[in-house]
C-alpha cells in the first residue's frame, strides 16, 4: 500500500540547503507558504527535490512527468503548484460557476435539479487507500476551503458521492471506475477541467484501468494540461509518456528523482 507522502523535511543546517528550495519558496503564494510554514517541523520549510523540480512546469500549466520513488513527495509535488494555477484562475475570474435549474411541472415548482460538478482539476488513482490519502493533502492546502476538494472511489453507494459533489468542488480525486461512472450518470462534467493528473501512473495504467482512463482522455473537448506521476517506469507508462503525451526522457518537463526503478 502506499503510504502518505511527507510534504516537508526538517534541514537545520543552512549550509546543504538547496537554493532551488529557496527560489521556489520565494514565489510560494501566500496562502500555499502559511499552510507549507504550519506544517513545517522546524521554523522554515523546506521542499523536497521533486516539488523544487516540478514546481515551475506544473504551475506554468505545462504537461509534466514526475518519477520518484513512493515517499518522495511526489503529491506535494503536483498539489502546490495547481493551486498556485487555482489562485491564478480564481484572480482571473476563470474558475466555472455552477447554476440551478428548476424541474418541469410535475416537480411542484418547488425542487431544483443541480447540473453536474464541474471541476477545474481531476486526480485520478488506482485504489480507494490512495484516493484518501491524495484527497487528504488536497483538501489541507486546498487556498479556499477543504470542502472545495471531493474525494470518490468504488465501494461506497454512489448517492453518497453526489452529495459532496456540491458547486463549490474544484477537485475532484478519485479512481478511474468511480470517476467514470459519475460522468456516465451525468454527475460529474470534465467540461472545464483545465489540469487532469494521473497519480501511481505505474498502478493506474494497467489492464483493468487503463480502457477507463483512455476513454476519458478522449472524451475531453477542450485542452488541458496533463500531469503523471509514478514511482517506477514501466512498459506501460512509457508508452503512454510517448505516445500519449508526446514527450521522451529529453524534454525539461520530464522530471527523474534520483532512486527511480528503470
Amino acid at each position: 500500500m502506499t503510504t502518505l507522502e511527507e510534504p516537508i523535511v526538517e534541514n537545520d543546517d543552512d549550509s546543504t540547503k538547496d537554493t532551488t528550495s529557496s527560489a521556489v519558496l520565494d514565489i510560494l503564494p501566500p496562502p500555499l507558504l502559511q499552510t507549507l510554514t504550519k506544517k513545517s517541523t522546524s521554523e522554515h520549510p523546506t521542499l523536497l527535490p521533486v516539488q523544487e523540480r516540478a514546481y515551475r512546469p506544473i504551475s506554468s500549466g505545462s504537461d509534466a512527468v514526475l518519477f520518484a520513488p513512493t515517499g518522495s513527495g511526489k503529491t506535494l509535488g503536483f498539489v502546490l503548484p495547481l493551486f498556485a494555477q487555482w489562485l491564478d484562475w480564481k484572480k482571473a475570474g476563470k474558475l466555472p460557476q455552477r447554476k440551478r435549474k428548476r424541474l418541469g411541472p410535475s416537480d411542484y415548482y418547488t425542487q431544483q435539479k443541480e447540473e453536474a460538478c464541474t471541476p477545474s482539476i481531476l486526480i485520478l488513482v488506482p485504489s480507494r487507500e490512495l484516493a484518501k490519502q491524495v484527497g487528504k493533502v488536497c483538501a489541507q492546502y486546498h487556498p479556499a476551503s477543504s470542502r472545495r476538494v471531493a474525494t470518490v472511489f468504488g465501494g461506497v453507494p454512489l448517492e453518497r458521492h453526489v452529495a459532496i459533489m456540491h458547486s463549490n468542488v474544484d477537485v475532484v480525486v478519485g479512481t478511474a471506475g468511480r470517476i467514470r461512472e459519475l460522468i456516465r450518470k451525468e454527475h460529474l462534467s470534465t467540461e472545464h477541467v483545465r489540469t487532469i493528473v494521473l497519480d501511481e501512473a505505474d498502478v493506474l495504467l494497467n489492464f483493468e484501468d487503463q480502457p477507463e482512463i483512455e476513454m476519458l482522455l478522449n472524451g475531453m473537448q477542450e485542452d488541458y494540461q496533463l500531469v503523471l506521476a509514478s514511482a517506477t517506469i514501466n512498459r506501460l507508462v512509457k508508452d503512454f509518456v510517448e505516445d500519449t503525451m508526446e514527450m521522451t526522457s529529453k524534454d525539461e518537463n520530464f522530471i527523474v528523482v534520483e532512486g527511480v526503478d528503470g
